[in-house]
C-alpha cells in the first residue's frame, strides 16, 4: 500500500498453531527430549507445539525512493509468543533451567540500495 509518493509499505500477518497433544508433555525427561530420534541438532531449542501453543508474528516493511537508483528499506516485526507455560513448566522440570520462558521477538532493520 502507498499514501505518498515514493513511499511503499507492506503489511504481513503470519499464524503458527501446533497440532500436537499436550499430555504427551508428561512422558518426556525434559522439553527436548523428543529430538532423541534422530532430529539435526541446529534445531535442539526448537519446542514442539501442542493445541495449547500458537505464535503470532507481525511484519511492516517499507520503501522510500530518495533518487531514482537509491533506496532506503525499513523492516519490523514482531512475534508474539503465546507458548502455554501451564503446559511445559511441569513440576518434573525445574523451572530455572529446563522450563520453558516466554518471550516475544522482534526485529528492525534498515538498509540502502543503489542500483546502477
Amino acid at each position: 500500500m502507498s499514501f505518498l509518493e515514493d513511499l511503499k509499505h507492506t503489511i504481513r500477518v503470519a499464524w503458527w498453531g501446533g497440532t500436537n497433544s499436550p499430555s504427551m508433555v508428561k512422558y518426556l525427561e525434559s522439553r527436548d527430549a523428543w529430538y532423541e530420534g534422530g532430529f539435526s541438532k541446529p534445531y535442539l531449542n526448537d519446542l514442539y507445539l501442542t493445541t495449547h501453543d500458537s505464535l503470532l508474528e507481525i511484519n511492516l516493511d517499507s520503501e522510500y525512493t530518495i533518487y531514482e537508483n537509491l533506496t532506503a528499506h525499513l523492516d519490523l516485526g514482531y512475534v508474539f509468543n503465546m507458548v502455554d507455560t501451564k503446559t511445559w513448566n511441569r513440576g518434573w522440570m525445574e523451572p530455572e533451567s529446563h522450563g520453558t520462558q516466554r518471550q516475544d521477538a522482534w526485529k528492525a532493520q534498515l538498509a540502502f540500495v543503489y542500483t546502477f
